[in-house]
């Protein structure tokens, strides 16, 4: 069964973007959504564009409360399997910051 990955984050860089190749590398997902607070970088977008867009679209959606409003997106898909993630806590993001 496929899932719908909600990712949430006040702004995305590019450690985000490798971390979603790689979480791309081993999952399948429906559909990816993330929820940022503002635009990304040009470098950012350019990155994406050339790394994951050939991959999957993935729907960014723009709030300024980003865990509030993908809170409000997992609603609905009630049906579905959701992964509700935030960014800071995924991937590498989270291993540089293990000190052990």
């Amino acid at each position: 069964m496929s899932e719908i990955f909600i990712g949430y984050k006040r702004f995305l860089g590019i450690i985000d973007i490798k971390n979603i190749y790689e979480y791309l590398k081993v999952h399948t997902p429906e559909k990816i959504i993330i929820v940022i607070s503002k635009n990304p970088s040009k470098t950012v977008e350019d990155f994406y564009n050339e790394i994951i867009k050939p991959i999957m679209e993935i729907d960014f959606v723009y709030h300024p409360l980003p865990y509030k409003k993908a809170k409000e997106i997992k609603k609905q898909f009630k049906k579905k399997k959701v992964k509700l993630q935030d960014l800071e806590d995924f991937g590498l993001r989270n291993l540089y910051r293990d000190f052990c």
